[in-house]
């Protein structure tokens, strides 16, 4: 792969009557031409022209980066104007958030860059964006925010939901959430993604520049908290000590990465804007438990945590790959909670019975070295689940 020298943070410009921000970047080669990067965020209201906006557009230019630095790691990282500790901040965003990219191109914490600061540390902001009540709630599609929902529905709260990039099923969901719904879409550089020059590929920290997209929204609206639906498994690593690492597919979703959030927003942006998960505390069977007696009744149909849902070549058809890890693991984690043929039925098959899952069931149960690289439970979570369920489903005796 093609090493950069140098990756540098461009510019910022708002377009549409400030509906639309570009965010651009370039790497710098030795002994060829830069490589230029852009993508675009587009709102449905024009953001407001403030210095506290403009703040939350630098924190998602920042974070957004890491998709484009990935493809080079230069050793430099220029023109991000970081302070002392967001430079610290954002080094542990870049180099936990891209821990699975380093273990699945055979890389080290080594071959990435650090971020120096540029600016001197600045004093956290005494700028506060709230003036309403309403929480922010990012929509995922699966079971998670659709329990975040239920909840909120139950104790009176108001909120807006919040999506990027929408899709046909993920709008009927919303239809039935009910909420005021703000979308954002994102656009990425599409050139950049399909080109054929050689160039590091793997897994970002997704949930942290939806975060900071989110931030953006909450900040133009007065929103009172981002409210993420985030659990206490996101914790757990998905392999330990990998070159002094541990790595954790679901480290952006962590109770560390949400603190980064959290007091990178409190510190730069916004004194009196919260953020942070309704679920922490709430463990998967927690979760599963709400979302059967809860959530599913109503929203049969019209939700979904397979992956296939969410690539960018998805064609926004809802449905379910049963041999995927990410479904073995919501079904099993239901099965203790819902009757045999309605969770058949809502999945279109049972993972149980598919042969092709022996390897999915080995890794999700601990009887492997790692775990999925997947948003699953802890080991502890799955084989509780299971104990829970054999009960109704006689065919788990030969998985575990």
């Amino acid at each position: 792969m093609k090493r950069a020298k140098k990756f540098v943070f461009d510019g910022i410009l708002l377009t549409n009557d400030r509906k639309q921000v570009n965010f651009t970047y370039h790497a710098e080669f030795e002994d060829s031409q830069p490589i230029t990067f852009s993508e675009s965020l587009e709102f449905e209201q024009s953001l407001p022209n403030s210095e506290i906006i403009d703040n939350t557009l630098h924190f998602y230019h920042i974070a957004a980066g890491v998709s484009y630095y990935k493809a080079h790691l230069a050793p430099e990282i220029a023109s991000h104007g970081l302070d002392p500790w967001a430079a610290e901040a954002m080094t542990d965003i870049y180099h936990q958030g891209l821990g699975e990219f380093l273990y699945m191109n055979d890389l080290s914490v080594n071959d990435l860059a650090r971020f120096a600061p540029e600016q001197s540390q600045e004093l956290p902001t005494t700028e506060k964006s709230v003036n309403s009540d309403n929480w922010l709630v990012p929509i995922g599609g699966g079971k998670d925010s659709l329990v975040t929902t239920t909840i909120l529905e139950q104790l009176d709260r108001d909120f807006d939901a919040f999506r990027v990039n929408s899709n046909d099923w993920v709008d009927r969901q919303l239809l039935e959430i009910g909420a005021p719904t703000q979308k954002v879409r994102r656009t990425f550089d599409y050139e950049f993604f399909a080109s054929n020059h050689p160039q590091f590929k793997g897994h970002v920290p997704v949930t942290v520049i939806i975060a900071a997209a989110a931030v953006i929204v909450a900040v133009a609206n007065g929103h009172s908290s981002v409210v993420f639906s985030n659990e206490s498994s996101a914790d757990e690593p998905t392999l330990t000590d990998y070159k002094g690492l541990n790595i954790n597919h679901q480290w952006a979703k962590s109770s560390e990465a949400e603190r980064l959030i959290k007091r990178w927003v409190s510190r730069y942006i916004s004194a009196d804007l919260e953020v942070f998960s309704l679920l922490r505390n709430m463990s998967e069977l927690d979760i599963a438990e709400v979302f059967a007696k809860a959530a599913l009744p109503r929203y049969g149909q019209l939700w979904s945590s397979s992956n296939s849902n969410f690539r960018q070549d998805s064609p926004g058809k809802l449905d379910w790959d049963l041999t995927s890890p990410k479904t073995c693991t919501v079904f099993l984690l239901l099965a203790p909670f819902v009757d045999r043929e309605v969770l058949i039925e809502e999945f279109g098959g049972n993972p149980f019975l598919i042969s092709d899952n022996h390897e999915n069931w080995s890794k999700l149960l601990g009887k492997t070295e790692a775990k999925p690289f997947e948003c699953v439970a802890t080991v502890e979570e799955m084989r509780q689940a299971l104990e829970m369920a054999k009960p109704k489903w006689p065919e788990l005796k030969k998985i575990g």
